[in-house]
């Protein structure tokens, strides 16, 4: 009787410790997990952080600043193609104002 008691307490104990086992290594691989979003996001943050610093720079030489807009005004008087072509190369694009909070901008020569 004593030795069917003692392995019944060693089957239970074998099982404990499995289960024991299992929910460790499981809970690990959850840590595992978690750090490596954390290590993302931080990632992530300084990025959006170096960007930013980025997009609060001076206005290079010639252009001007509205809102979250920047326009070259040119004082050369040139065709669309010509002045799309000069835009171009200056890594933008032309374009045509509409709204008239923006026409009535200091930035137009007058």
């Amino acid at each position: 009787m004593v030795a069917v008691s003692f392995g019944m307490l060693c089957v239970l104990q074998v099982t404990l410790n499995i289960s024991l086992r299992l929910v460790y290594n499981r809970g690990m691989g959850d840590k595992t997990n978690v750090t490596a979003e954390r290590d993302q996001l931080q990632k992530e943050r300084d990025d959006l952080k170096r960007k930013f610093s980025n997009l609060k720079q001076t206005c290079p030489e010639g252009w001007q600043k509205f809102e979250s807009s920047w326009y070259f005004i040119s004082t050369e008087t040139k065709t669309w193609m010509e002045s799309r072509e000069d835009c171009l190369e200056r890594g933008a694009d032309l374009v045509i104002v509409n709204s008239d909070k923006e026409q009535g901008v200091s930035l137009w020569p007058q």
